[in-house]
């Protein structure tokens, strides 16, 4: 089993570790972004914000920070360059939710 199952949400599969990100419908382009800016100012907060604000549970919430790049337009793992989106890197196939 799963640790994140999708449950019919919204969803997407990171290739390299294989976990699921739930992406909840409050997840719009502006929120997207702001979930992003508030990633790179701290990790543990935006964690927070996902569980309060968008009904995520510890797991789920933990799973979007994780693959949000620290560096905008760099790959969370290998720090090769990527666009902008929800894309997996071309080098190590890591999911990166470069908003």
């Amino acid at each position: 089993m799963a640790l994140i199952e999708a449950k019919g949400r919204p969803h997407l599969l990171c290739d390299k570790c294989k976990i699921i990100l739930i992406l909840p419908e409050s997840l719009d382009l502006d929120e997207r972004q702001e979930v992003a800016r508030r990633r790179r100012a701290g990790p543990a907060a935006t964690t927070r914000y996902l569980v309060e604000h968008h009904g995520l549970d510890l797991r789920e919430a933990k799973a979007i920070v994780l693959h949000i790049p620290p560096l905008i337009g760099k790959c969370t793992r290998c720090r090769t360059p990527i666009p902008k989106g929800d894309i997996s890197c071309p080098k190590c196939r890591s999911l990166n939710l470069n908003w």
